[in-house]
C-alpha cells in the first residue's frame, strides 16, 4: 500500500498516548510498524457508545484505519488485536508501560518506519506483566533500546585502552562505556563491584522473558536503573520523563 495516499487501511499499531480534545473527541499517538509514531485525531471517541473509545485506550494493539487530510491523520475505525488487559492488573504493569511509552514518544520519529523498534516494544509490552522483577526488565529495555538507537554501550573492554582484564571497573556515561582502573584517572567513570559489571553484561545480552531468572539486589539493581537512564539522557534528546519521575517518588514512600 502507498503510504502516501488519503486512506491507510490496516494500520498495525500501539496507542501510546492519548488526550481528551474537546467533549467528544481525542487526539492520540500512535506507534506504528510502517509509519513510527504519528497524531491522529479520534472525532466521538469520548461517546461511551463508540467503537473508537477502546480503539484509543492505550497501550491496545489494533489494526486502524485512517483517512489522511491536509497532513492530518483521522480515525476512522479499526480492530482491536490485543487489548492488553493484564497491564491494567497492577499499578506498577500500568506505570512501566507508561514509561517505556514515554521513552518511545520522545525518541522515534514521526512517519518513520522502524520495525526493529517496534516489535522490540510489542515484546516488551506482551511481557510486563509476567515479569516480577520490573527494575531488571527496565534495565535491560534502557541498554538493548539505546542499542538500537546507535548508543550500545562497550561493555567488553576499556573504551580508552582496550584492556579487556581489569581488577576494578568504571562506567563513564559521556563515553559510552567502561573504563579500567588504569585509565580512571584521566577519563573518569561511575564505580562498578564486579557483581554490578557481570550484570550490565548479562541485561544486553539475555532475553526479556528471562528478566525473572537473573539474581541481583533490588537496591543496586535501581541505582544503576539510574546510571542507565543518565545514559539514555545524555545520548538523546529527552530532558525529563514524567513517568520516571513519578516511579521514583513512589519508591520513597
Amino acid at each position: 500500500m502507498d503510504i502516501d495516499t488519503n486512506l491507510l487501511k490496516d494500520l498495525e499499531g500501539y496507542v501510546i498516548y492519548s488526550l481528551d480534545y474537546k467533549e467528544t473527541s481525542r487526539i492520540i499517538k500512535i506507534f506504528t510498524k510502517r509509519l513510527g509514531v504519528i497524531s491522529v485525531m479520534a472525532r466521538g471517541a469520548k461517546n461511551p457508545k463508540s467503537k473508537k473509545m477502546n480503539l484509543t485506550s492505550p497501550y491496545c494493539k489494533s489494526k486502524f484505519n485512517l483517512k489522511k487530510s491536509r497532513g492530518f491523520y483521522y480515525l476512522i475505525d479499526g480492530e482491536i488485536i490485543d487489548a492488553n488487559l493484564g497491564l491494567r492488573t497492577s499499578i506498577d504493569n500500568l506505570y512501566y508501560s507508561q514509561l517505556f511509552s514515554e521513552i518511545i514518544l520522545k525518541t522515534v520519529y514521526e512517519n518513520m518506519e522502524n520495525n526493529e523498534i517496534y516489535d522490540f516494544y510489542d515484546k516488551i509490552l506482551k511481557h510486563i506483566d509476567k515479569i516480577e522483577r520490573k527494575d531488571i526488565l527496565l534495565a535491560m529495555f534502557l541498554l538493548k533500546y539505546s542499542s538500537m538507537l546507535g548508543y550500545k554501550p562497550n561493555l567488553l573492554s576499556c573504551i580508552n585502552c582496550g584492556k579487556d582484564r581489569f581488577n576494578r571497573v568504571y562506567f563513564n556515561i559521556d563515553y559510552g562505556g567502561i573504563v579500567c582502573q588504569d585509565c580512571y584517572g584521566p577519563v573518569g567513570g561511575i564505580a562498578l563491584s564486579r557483581q554490578d559489571y557481570t550484570y550490565l553484561t548479562q541485561l544486553l545480552y539475555e532475553k526479556i522473558d528471562r528478566a525473572d531468572e537473573i539474581d541481583f539486589p533490588k537496591a543496586r539493581a535501581d541505582e544503576i536503573n539510574r546510571i542507565l537512564m543518565r545514559f539514555l539522557f545524555d545520548k538523546t534528546e529527552i530532558k525529563k520523563l514524567n513517568s520516571w519521575d513519578l516511579i521514583e517518588k513512589l519508591k520513597l514512600l
